[in-house]
């Protein structure tokens, strides 16, 4: 198991919160405070739909590489703690993992829409939004690993994840795809004051000329 491009890494002493903790507003408050000191913006509103961009980097596209590309079979999940000061994910390597049953239905349905939830309410953010981040990241991973993949094995991943997850409607069935694509909606990046060289938009920006 090797997450480390994601972001996700193992440590005898993890530090940070469980990530079921990030489902309470107050620490949610606070990370998104956090983030938006680190992006040197005042608005918290495109802190918090830039933090659910990074935040999709630890786990939903970590989650596909492991589970779909790599076959894993292992919650870490339950063992990741989210480190606030640097923004990463750290597993307890002295947790016995347990196998993961569904673990599209556990990040999706039981964890990040929760989260979308607090931040949609609380900074004003269209849930739209804050779902194409998660799927943009999880587009940016299978595009990844297509020099590794059949293409067709890659688009099969996309579809399922695009399908009704616990048989209900999917947020992201309109936004993910085995390939760059353009976005539909914007994750306000082009707004901060700094950004990174060369790169006044995300790559996929819908506004970008």
């Amino acid at each position: 198991m090797n997450l480390q491009a994601y972001g996700v890494t193992f440590a005898e002493k993890v530090q940070g919160l469980p990530i079921k903790e990030l489902e309470s507003r107050a620490v949610l408050e606070q990370v998104v405070t956090r983030y938006a000191t680190y992006l040197q913006t005042d608005s918290m509103a495109i802190a918090a739909s830039l933090f659910m961009k990074r935040y999709a980097v630890l786990t939903a596209a970590a989650c596909v590489d492991y589970f779909e590309l790599q076959q894993g079979e292992n919650n870490w999940l339950e063992a990741a703690h989210f480190d606030i000061a640097t923004f990463i994910l750290q597993i307890d390597e002295g947790k016995k993992l347990s196998p993961m049953s569904c673990w599209k239905k556990y990040l999706f349905k039981e964890h990040l829409e929760n989260i979308v939830d607090i931040l949609a309410a609380d900074y004003k953010i269209n849930r739209r939004i804050l779902w194409e981040n998660i799927a943009v990241r999880i587009n940016a991973a299978l595009e990844k690993n297509s020099a590794s993949y059949e293409q067709a094995y890659l688009e099969g991943i996309a579809e399922e994840l695009s399908s009704p997850i616990d048989g209900l409607n999917n947020p992201m069935k309109d936004y993910i795809h085995a390939h760059k694509a353009v976005r539909k909606t914007c994750c306000r990046y082009y707004q901060l004051d700094k950004k990174e060289e060369g790169m006044p938009y995300c790559l996929v920006c819908p506004l970008k000329k």
